[in-house]
């Protein structure tokens, strides 16, 4: 995979990648493919409706970059219908 995303790369595009759900710190613990050392992926952290980070997030000072809603998101699931998820 981290070739693919070398490769995406030298096109000129960005990988986004989730931070991950182990709730840990991934300057410490690393998770991939978020972690690989490839300039343009961009690290996403989970946050609540609230702003704070989800419990389930991992984090990490040096390599997650920006956070997004991930808990509770009202969501399309199969049969036409609706449900909380969150991840």
């Amino acid at each position: 995979l981290r070739v693919a995303i070398e490769r995406a790369e030298d096109a000129g595009l960005l990988f986004v990648a989730a931070a991950g759900n182990e709730g840990s710190d991934n300057d410490e613990q690393p998770h991939y493919p978020s972690n690989y050392e490839v300039d343009s992926i961009i690290s996403v952290a989970s946050t609540t409706h609230e702003g704070k980070l989800s419990s389930f997030s991992c984090f990490g000072a040096e390599t997650v970059h920006v956070a997004a809603p991930g808990s509770q998101i009202y969501s399309t699931v199969p049969k036409d219908k609706y449900k909380y998820l969150s991840g």
